[in-house]
């Protein structure tokens, strides 16, 4: 018979300890990278008696080999335990343990150095901490988050959302790619085949300094380093700019420095009231703005923007996947927009009034923007609705700041 937790009899229980107050659900929808492939959040069934959340992908063994799993989470008297459900018909070594559960720390800010961070925030932070906000979500290994800081650059959560999607699918098998797999794939599948564009070459060259020591020589996850002696060693590495470089930062758990972009721009104007930003004085104002919370500033600033998301949105846990392509700042804008206007935001404005409004919204704040209309469906056949109803959709299809190249 299955162990709990195990959806078939090829089954093991890695054990792995959380602390008080820690929340699964909230630590994996903390940071958007739980949307992205090979990551699967499962809801709840609500009818099925015993249903529980659960954080499903593959993670490697020793030997790199991937292997499904499927997280959940008990609470304990004295805190809480994740039990890792692996399904192999292998045996599991006592590295193979200990390389699964060293992923999982990482994945969930689990280490005794991220209690610590969470603990400090929420000290100076009573909205976090009455949210359980702290456990930042990341990729089980640093290689993920480069390349997924990388798919980020230049173009819609949605297009970083399919990226990752075909990395996983075409180049890894289902899991997340390893170096050697990109590196063997090519430059050109990766363009043809994952659809990356320009961050083929930009990838590819990654994946080479991984597997020629170059990464790994910069000891860029070495306990205590200097924020600032770190991002200058990560500038260097190929796809690095200024913002991948300070996204990856805080994936490593140093948060003083926020990767400002045109996401930053609208939370700055609509949360903080500033106005007259431009590329140029963005990243100074974002640290001005959330300079008294150091060395945690990118903690605040992503709660905030990710508090809101979820009054837009509702709960991003309970977010339907079919729908994630839709958590994004463009959809946001539009909304304001539309509120501004005075049209109900189920139907939305006239479509050049909203286009105006969110050109509007943007001008003072970022580079230039192009708002592409598209019209969705007018019904079978093309055919107009009886009333002649249309619905529309805007897309704004924006640069990332800060020296990224198209």
């Amino acid at each position: 018979m299955a162990s709990v937790g195990c959806r078939s009899t090829a089954c093991h229980i890695v054990k792995v300890p959380a602390p008080t107050g820690f929340d699964l659900a909230t630590a994996v929808s903390s940071y958007g990278f739980f949307m992205l492939a090979p990551n699967r959040w499962v809801k709840a069934v609500s009818s099925v008696p015993g249903s529980q959340p659960a954080f499903e992908r593959p993670l490697r063994t020793a030997d790199d080999t991937a292997v499904p799993v499927r997280i959940t989470q008990s609470i304990l008297e004295d805190g809480s335990e994740l039990s890792v459900a692996v399904e192999t018909t292998d045996p599991l070594s006592t590295s193979d343990e200990q390389h699964l559960q060293s992923q999982v720390v990482r994945m969930l800010s689990l280490a005794p150095a991220d209690v610590e961070v969470v603990a400090a925030l929420q000290r100076m932070h009573a909205e976090a901490k009455a949210a359980s906000f702290g456990h930042m979500f990341r990729s089980p290994t640093l290689w993920e988050d480069m390349v997924k800081s990388i798919t980020l650059c230049n173009c819609g959560w949605g297009r970083t959302i399919s990226m990752n999607a075909a990395l996983c699918s075409e180049i890894g098998g289902g899991a997340f790619p390893t170096p050697a797999q990109v590196a063997a794939a090519g430059v050109e599948a990766l363009q043809s085949r994952c659809g990356v564009g320009y961050r083929g070459k930009t990838i590819h060259g990654l994946a080479q300094q991984f597997l020629d020591g170059t990464v790994s020589g910069l000891a860029l996850e070495e306990p205590g380093m200097d924020a600032s002696a770190l991002y200058k060693k990560l500038l260097p590495l190929s796809g690095m700019g200024p913002f991948t470089a300070a996204n990856v930062l805080q994936l490593l758990g140093h948060f003083e420095r926020i990767p400002a972009d045109t996401e930053t721009a609208r939370h700055l104007k609509h949360r903080h009231k500033l106005s007259g930003l431009s590329p140029r004085t963005l990243q100074e104002a974002a640290q001005k703005v959330y300079e008294k919370y150091a060395p945690y500033q990118f903690l605040v600033y992503w709660f905030e923007l990710r508090q809101g998301y979820e009054d837009l949105f509702g709960s991003l846990a309970d977010m339907d996947p079919d729908d994630y392509a839709k958590a994004t700042g463009h959809i946001m804008r539009a909304g304001a927009a539309a509120a501004a206007s005075g049209a109900a935001v189920a139907k939305g404005p006239e479509i050049p009034q909203l286009a105006a409004a969110v050109a509007a919204e943007t001008s003072n704040t970022v580079a230039p923007i192009d708002v592409i209309i598209i019209p969705l469906s007018e019904g079978n056949g093309g055919e107009r609705k009886a009333k002649g109803v249309r619905e529309r959709e805007v897309k704004l299809l924006q640069t990332r700041l800060q020296g990224e190249m198209v």
